[in-house]
């Protein structure tokens, strides 16, 4: 930074904050985004270390890692990872994670309705976010 704003040291403009020499970055020198405007990180998790810049969203993050849930089998309460420990040591009951990509809502609404229909059960209603790839 110098003494009058966040400089650019390749074309020597100066911006009044940070996020708006990110911009100018991205937009004229993209390839040297992280050398010029690095992003900034004010937040990092301490139990697996993912980053934000947001505190709000760090406090949501970090909620999933001492906030905790109930075994549905038994008044057991803990974390996610050590309620998933749980259910195969108490319970023998395996958990698999699986990751799908959907194009679409209307693929995934199908997708969630075919599995429910195979396997008798229902997923919960979450509050998120759908993201279109």
């Amino acid at each position: 930074m110098s003494t009058s704003g966040f400089f650019c040291s390749v074309c020597a403009k100066t911006y009044a904050n940070h996020s708006n020499l990110r911009a100018h970055v991205k937009l004229h020198h993209p390839d040297q985004l992280n050398e010029i405007a690095p992003n900034k990180i004010k937040y990092k998790c301490e139990i697996c270390s993912e980053s934000f810049n947001n505190k709000i969203l760090f406090n949501k993050h970090h909620k999933v890692h001492t906030s905790g849930l109930k075994c549905p089998l038994c008044e057991v309460i803990d974390v996610k990872p050590a309620l998933i420990e749980h259910f195969t040591l108490v319970h023998n009951v395996d958990i698999n994670i699986e990751h799908h990509d959907f194009k679409t809502i209307e693929e995934f609404n199908s997708w969630k309705k075919q599995i429910e229909e195979e396997n008798t059960v229902f997923f919960p209603k979450r509050h998120g976010t759908f993201q279109i790839c």
